[in-house]
């Protein structure tokens, strides 16, 4: 039940971060939490380094992919896909989307992946944002949720923290 109280604020926080892209990441096979962030993990890596050269990990997380990911399974209940908020760096905002999707298909061969804009309004952040928690309460979903700054070393940022001060 406390999740559910934690949902609203959630909610604001993740409208505040001006997403560009609402992305829909599905196996079409069997997953389990843990290779699914895995393979979402490995995906990131290679966009990332496709948008930001080979050395991409060196770059403050500020100037690379950050997104968060909240797992769903679909109706059957057994369809786990991820469906993420992206923000990329303004310059890659185009290539963004021509790689997302070959990227995420030559990885996971019988997947999709599903790239939408997010329109510049409160409306529609709005709108995709609470299409996306609308089950985050249920099925250990919100235990299972990621940002993808988790994946960057930690002295990026501890670096990016100093940069603030």
């Amino acid at each position: 039940m406390a999740i559910r109280n934690l949902v609203p604020v959630l909610t604001d926080f993740l409208i505040d971060q001006d997403f560009m892209w609402h992305v829909t990441a599905n196996f079409n096979r069997d997953m389990n939490y843990a290779s699914g962030r895995d393979k979402i993990k490995t995906w990131a890596s290679f966009v990332d380094r496709k948008l930001h050269g080979r050395l991409y990990y060196r770059k403050p997380i500020e100037q690379r992919m950050f997104f968060v990911a909240v797992p769903e399974h679909g109706a059957s209940g057994y369809n786990l896909h991820y469906h993420l908020l992206v923000r990329v760096p303004g310059q890659s905002k185009d290539m963004f989307k021509q790689l997302a999707e070959p990227i995420w298909c030559s990885l996971e061969k019988r997947g999709s992946l599903h790239v939408q804009d997010i329109a510049d309004s409160q409306e529609d952040r709005q709108r995709v944002v609470s299409y996306d928690l609308k089950d985050v309460w249920q099925r250990d979903s919100y235990s299972h949720m990621f940002f993808s700054n988790e994946f960057s070393p930690l002295d990026a940022a501890i670096n990016m923290q100093g940069d603030t001060a």
